[in-house]
């Protein structure tokens, strides 16, 4: 039994309860659980907001093409150079939204990376100072896990990936790895997308 203590008026998402079913949890004096229905809600409102601007998200793999597509919907500029990290998004209110991908990274690695820094675009860019994000430089950062979050989204929809969880790992997709895996299924866990 989850008991949650909401504020009047606050009512708690589908994906909320479908999430918190088989939990066996009682609290009576913590503040965790509704932090984490406030930061659940947040994500899921993301995630709502990356759909309305990302036709397809959440439901087909998205592609490069969807990628560059979209960049130029958003004005934002996509380079492909050679990089010590994965990727970066910077935003300067003077030059704009731009994105930078390691040349060496390819297939879905590359995709992958392109839409975890067109996810810190969307959800994380001011428009009024300058911002970079190193991809996976703190991968522990409220930032970086949103920005996976949605990364994983894009690429492994949830029809794909129960097809992936239902196949044997030598016959996945070639790029799909378990890392990806992990990280889609720990969103579908938490937020029920």
């Amino acid at each position: 039994m989850l008991v949650i203590w909401m504020p009047c008026g606050v009512r708690a998402s589908r994906s909320l309860v479908r999430a918190a079913r088989g939990w066996s949890i009682s609290l009576a004096f913590s503040v965790l659980i509704p932090d984490f229905i406030t930061a659940v809600n947040k994500m899921l409102f993301a995630f709502a907001a990356v759909k309305r601007v990302i036709p397809g998200f959440g439901e087909r793999p998205l592609t490069a093409e969807d990628f560059y597509r979209i960049c130029r919907r958003l004005k934002v500029k996509a380079h492909t150079i050679p990089l010590r990290v994965d990727g970066f998004y910077m935003f300067t209110p003077r030059g704009g939204a731009h994105i930078y991908i390691n040349s060496r990274l390819r297939g879905l690695r590359w995709l992958y990376v392109a839409w975890h820094e067109l996810a810190h675009h969307l959800l994380h860019a001011p428009k009024d100072v300058t911002v970079a994000f190193f991809c996976n430089v703190k991968p522990d950062s409220k930032e970086d896990v949103e920005a996976e979050a949605a990364a994983s989204i894009a690429v492994l929809p949830a029809p794909k990936l129960r097809r992936i969880v239902a196949t044997p790992r030598e016959e996945w997709e070639h790029g799909i790895t378990e890392e990806i895996v992990e990280t889609r299924l720990r969103v579908l866990g938490t937020y029920g997308v």
